[in-house]
């Protein structure tokens, strides 16, 4: 006998033993609801079937028939967890009112389910002390395999730590395993690096101490030419007297300017102004540059 061929022998026994089983004594609104919904699944209608047989069982919580085809009808809507517990529930039914044929039938609709049913695995497994929701509905934090029905499912675990929260899209007869490994926090940003400015005293003061620098570098300079023109052997009496003007005038000047430009710099280092304005001056004889500085 084929797999298919087993299961419409297994699907017109649950039927046949779901029509008799409401033989047992039972109210007739819970009659008229479970026929009602035999009805509607008969004719493609799984889902207002099965608002029929859950009201008939609200009615009567150990009417066999209804609790039967809430197994059929969630079957066909393609929750098979949900079918899953209803058969399971009318199995134990099955075995208080000592019903052989619906107990052959039920395990048959069981294990077929089983091969087919979505499930969750959780790894590594949560402590007891976990609380596990799934879609917002607690279960057993210590199962291996967690049957659930189709499609997106939210999971929640908490009361083991960090609480966690996972996202996962079950298929019919997959088993998704979860990974409950905490995920680390993201490092810290790292520190913004420190910025440090000069003040507008020190560029100055720098600008200042090059020039005096600069100054004094020309006076050397100017210096050491004007003693050699001055004894060059062919340096005569205009020529002599023309250097001697340049470092007397032009040297002189340009070192009290480059000691004074020096100084000006040391103190607009320490504690000097924010604000330096350099002039540059033409003498007859001299170059030279002004500072004006608030004091």
């Amino acid at each position: 006998m084929g797999p298919s061929m087993r299961r419409l022998l297994v699907w017109c026994v649950l039927v046949a033993s779901a029509r008799t089983s409401l033989a047992q004594p039972t109210g007739n609104d819970t009659q008229v609801l479970f026929e009602a919904g035999r009805e509607l699944l008969a004719h493609g209608h799984p889902a207002e079937a099965c608002a029929k047989f859950e009201a008939a069982i609200a009615r009567d919580p150990g009417a066999l028939g209804p609790l039967m085809n809430l197994g059929l009808c969630n079957e066909q809507l393609d929750r098979l967890a949900t079918a899953l517990r209803w058969l399971r529930r009318a199995k134990q039914r099955s075995v208080d009112l000592g019903l052989a044929k619906s107990n052959i039938a039920i395990d048959d609709k069981l294990r077929e389910l089983a091969r087919r049913v979505a499930a969750i695995e959780l790894s590594p497994r949560p402590p007891a002390s976990a609380t596990i929701r799934i879609d917002g509905t607690p279960v057993d934090a210590q199962r291996d395999r967690i049957e659930v029905d189709a499609g997106p499912h939210a999971i929640e675990i908490t009361g083991a730590g960090t609480p966690i929260r996972r996202d996962v899209v079950a298929r019919d007869g997959e088993s998704a395993t979860i990974d409950l490994t905490p995920v680390p926090p993201p490092p810290p940003p790292p520190p913004k690096p420190v910025v440090v400015t000069e003040p507008a005293s020190h560029t100055a003061a720098y600008a200042i101490g090059g020039a005096g620098v600069g100054l004094l570098g020309g006076v050397l300079a100017v210096g050491l030419i004007g003693r050699h023109e001055y004894f060059a052997p062919t340096s005569d009496a205009a020529t002599k007297a023309h250097w001697v003007d340049i470092v007397r005038y032009g040297d002189t000047s340009a070192f009290v300017l480059g000691v004074a430009a020096l100084g000006v710099s040391t103190y607009l280092f320490l504690r000097g102004p924010s604000s330096v304005v350099i002039a540059p001056t033409l003498g007859e004889h001299a170059a030279g540059a002004v500072l004006v500085a608030p004091f």
